[in-house]
């Protein structure tokens, strides 16, 4: 979902513990890596003035830090007393606001808890576009693993995600506690091969992530096209739940590239291009992180991601996959595969020195 408000989370909470719905736990992430607060029941955030439709983020951050300046902004607020001049809607002025009650969004969902004690909250800033850090796949197996009202109750537990406008980080986190709880509860029927949906469109294959890269990775991993189908699958069923948005995560990577072709200019064309390589990025990471879980399931996937990556990522060669993403074999004739299809180069554009100053909106 998109960045709720005091009201509009006690509204989701109530739902998803109503009898119709009957979770017995609900486990909240929130994914942005930009400072918000709350000001009597609305949520607002700096942004640079001469860049209104941007959020300020801060590659990097964690949790803890970012909760730091949430708590500093809201001490500045507080301590000047003055009338603030706001944007509700960036294409219009500016107006004057005093706030009666303000909250960082740690506050707003303490307040909540004690409401509802059944809610557990996380602040886990993850970067828009590409794949989240290795850690941040650690961190979601570590709270999801061990829940036992995922055996315990038939509804099990409601895992809750949301970034800025609740479509490409909460979508990447939804497919990641998907495959957890595919793992911990059994996958459903669809997930084997032969039983997907065959597809007769014009290019059907890269709409299904049939990527020369991907097959490659796929070709090392055991049992590599199950666990890319299963990958899929949780895709599919994830994009079910955004149909307004008609946003699939793997979908995307194809109608993002295929937008090269009418860019207005060649910054927007390197723009569409460095976007497919980053939604590539994140397919290729979902698929090591499944075979991941399916190889250490047995013993709780007590090694972490990370290492596991440094381990038997290096035997099947995923960093050199990784380090050469491009659709080069796909499309021969088109672009090249230009400086993200190298790690070091994402890792620069996704991490550069952020200047923090900004005007309320």
């Amino acid at each position: 979902m998109a960045q709720p408000n005091r009201e509009g989370l006690s509204r989701v909470i109530q739902t998803l513990m109503d009898k119709k719905h009957g979770h017995p736990l609900v486990v909240s992430f929130n994914l942005r890596e930009d400072v918000i607060i709350d000001g009597d029941g609305e949520t607002f955030t700096p942004r640079e003035p001469s860049n209104l439709g941007e959020n300020i983020s801060m590659p990097g951050i964690d949790a803890k830090e970012i909760e730091r300046k949430e708590a500093l902004l809201k001490a500045e607020i507080l301590k000047s007393g003055k009338t603030l001049q706001v944007y509700q809607e960036i294409n219009q002025p500016r107006e004057p606001r005093e706030f009666n009650s303000i909250l960082t969004i740690r506050e707003m969902y303490e307040s909540q808890i004690n409401q509802t004690p059944q809610l557990r909250y996380y602040r886990m800033p993850m970067q828009d576009e590409g794949s989240p850090v290795e850690e941040h796949y650690d961190l979601l197996v570590s709270v999801i693993k061990d829940l036992d009202e995922i055996h315990t109750d038939e509804d099990g537990p409601a895992l809750l995600f949301n970034c800025h406008d609740g479509k490409d980080r909460t979508t990447t986190a939804m497919a990641i506690a998907g495959l957890i709880m595919w793992h911990k509860k059994g996958f459903p029927v669809g997930c084997k091969l032969g039983e997907q949906e065959h597809v007769s469109l014009p290019n059907a294959e890269f709409t299904k992530g049939e990527f020369a890269c991907v097959l490659r990775l796929v070709r090392r991993l055991p049992n590599g096209s199950q666990l890319k189908r299963e990958v899929d699958f949780i895709l599919d069923k994830c994009s079910e739940t955004m149909t307004p948005m008609h946003y699939h995560a793997r979908e995307v990577i194809f109608s993002t590239y295929n937008k090269i072709k009418t860019a207005k200019n060649e910054e927007d064309g390197g723009m569409f291009h460095r976007q497919s390589i980053f939604y590539l990025e994140r397919y290729i990471y979902l698929i090591l992180f499944n075979t991941y879980l399916h190889m250490e399931r047995m013993d709780n996937w007590e090694k972490p991601f990370t290492q596991w990556m440094e381990e038997f990522g290096r035997k099947v060669r995923a960093y050199e996959v990784l380090n050469n993403l491009d659709f080069k074999e796909d499309f021969p004739k088109e672009n090249g595969a230009g400086r993200y299809s190298q790690i070091r180069w994402r890792w620069l554009f996704k991490n550069p020195k952020q200047i923090f100053r900004g005007s309320f909106v």
